[in-house]
């Protein structure tokens, strides 16, 4: 994976272009390349034959990937497609969606599988936890970044709730043939509160602040303005409300000097 180029010669920033098929085929080969050692460790008998595999892929170092996780995880590992939509007459959108695919081919000889963990050739892995963080410098809890997708048909399939980090998928197949529904859990989000307001010190004076959480999203609202702050299960929004909102009141305090 080459790194990636924003700049023009002259060192004026310039557009680039994601390699998406580029990285998806990264990401499957990791799978195949561990599913393999797997498979080895069951023949030797270093392993039970019925032992629960899960295979760990970090992808911090692949270019471009570590900003966009979740789709590539879902490009690598079910098959899932480039966006598209297609137009009637009158330019409205009639089918819109995801392609499917099952094979990519690659730099290698033969084709590459991108949707290993709805194969029956790989049922003995029962699935992949993900993971986009630099495990030299976590910005999070260690495992709030987890992404734990699971093989549709494991032979040996792991609990829900195995990990319990980060968040979790769980597929069931849908009314359409060969399709899934795909239910995630989010073991870092919090529970919807608010709108609670509270009172904040600043310079002496009470403000009112307000704010609520949805997911992982605190939202808060001081001095007529509102921002969004990330927060997971580790901290408490009240204590994290008040410092957002005082940070709030001293930038718009330096904005009105400053005017």
């Amino acid at each position: 994976m080459p790194e990636p180029d924003y700049k023009n010669a002259d060192g004026s920033l310039k557009v680039s272009q994601v390699p998406h098929t580029q990285i998806t085929l990264r990401l499957a080969g990791a799978f195949h390349s561990k599913a393999g050692v797997y498979n080895r460790y069951r023949m030797r008998g270093y392993i039970p034959q019925d032992a629960v595999c899960i295979i760990a892929i970090n992808l911090w170092d692949v270019p471009h990937a570590w900003a966009d996780d979740k789709e590539f995880w879902v490009r690598a590992l079910y098959g899932v497609g480039d966006r598209f939509v297609s137009l009637d007459q009158e330019g409205n959108a009639a089918v819109q969606g995801r392609k499917r695919r099952e094979l990519l081919r690659g730099a290698a000889v033969h084709d590459t599988e991108v949707a290993p963990v709805l194969s029956e050739n790989q049922a003995d892995t029962a699935g992949v936890i993900g993971s986009s963080f630099d495990a030299g410098n976590l910005r999070s809890p260690l495992g709030d970044d987890f992404a734990l997708m699971p093989h549709a048909t494991a032979r040996f399939p792991y609990p829900t709730g195995f990990i319990g980090r980060g968040i979790e998928l769980k597929l069931k197949k849908a009314a359409e043939a060969g399709a899934w529904d795909v239910d995630t859990v989010d073991y870092g989000a919090l529970e919807p509160q608010g709108p609670n307001t509270m009172s904040v010190e600043y310079k002496g004076e009470a403000y009112e602040a307000v704010w609520q959480v949805a997911g992982r999203e605190l939202a808060v609202t001081a001095a007529g303005r509102s921002i969004t702050q990330p927060i997971n299960r580790t901290i408490d929004p009240t204590v994290l409300a008040a410092d957002v909102a005082k940070m709030m009141l001293g930038y718009y305090d330096v904005e009105a000097r400053d005017d």
